[in-house]
């Protein structure tokens, strides 16, 4: 049994990594949201443009 500072160090660190897990992949949902929103922007000025 490994003694309790090693132990919550442990802990401390998977939280940790976890976290930055969770975090990138957030990140990733909102870029991939914001990149289709200005996709769909550009189409439409494109459009608006041409027909302007």
């Amino acid at each position: 049994m490994p003694d309790r500072t090693t132990l919550v160090t442990f802990c401390a660190i998977s939280i940790s990594i976890g976290m930055i897990a969770v975090c990138g992949i957030v990140a990733n949902i909102i870029c991939g949201d914001v990149s289709d929103f200005y996709d769909a922007s550009m189409k439409e000025f494109k459009a608006f443009q041409v027909c302007h």
